[in-house]
């Protein structure tokens, strides 16, 4: 049984036209224009087919998709890095990220500085999939609800900010416990 293609409409898709990187990893400096039709990453090992990957998963996430520290991304030697791209069929035109190693983060849409990281998640919209994603089939449920967090936090605005108060008194919450237990130990030890 063959499953039917889903066609998205046109209206929805956004398409990456061009991106350009400074200082990336191991990327001194890169730009590239992607036909409408698609394009096919080639090369040997090392030569930073998977960090142009990262590149673009970065302007939909403003993180590393590999966990890596911001200023662990800045090429050896380079006071930070820039990612730039160029889109069609997104709300913003383009978009840009970027960071020094003092750790200051700049994120642009259309050209203009985004103040709140939060108003820029997504703006790049993309899907990444890597053999190191079968624990979302495999693994524990915990990987599960934590991959839709993020796909419901990139898509919907009203998710994003219930998901950070959660998070918020879910830390007060066992801020609270791990008080309360620190304060019964001590009144066991004054009173032994």
């Amino acid at each position: 049984m063959s499953l039917p293609a889903v066609q998205v409409p046109t209206s929805a898709r956004v398409t990456l036209r061009a991106l350009a990187l400074r200082d990336f990893r191991n990327i001194a400096t890169a730009e590239l224009r992607f036909p409408a039709d698609g394009v096919a990453i080639i090369g040997e090992n090392g030569h930073g087919k998977t960090n142009l990957l990262e590149a673009i998963a970065y302007l939909e996430l403003l993180r590393s998709t590999r966990g890596a520290r911001d200023r662990d991304l800045i090429r050896f030697g380079a006071a930070g890095f820039h990612i730039g791209a160029v889109m069609g069929g997104a709300q913003a035109q383009s978009c840009g990220a970027g960071a020094d190693r003092a750790g200051r983060k700049k994120v642009t849409l259309d050209g203009v500085e985004i103040t709140r990281l939060t108003d820029a998640l997504g703006a790049l919209p993309s899907v990444g999939f890597s053999p190191a994603d079968v624990v979302l089939v495999a693994g524990a449920p915990a990987e599960r609800r934590r991959y839709l967090d993020i796909v419901l936090a990139l898509t919907s605005a009203p998710y994003l900010h219930a998901l950070r108060q959660y998070r918020a008194a879910l830390a007060r919450r066992n801020a609270t416990l791990r008080d309360a237990a620190r304060s019964t130990a001590a009144a066991a030890s004054v009173a032994a």
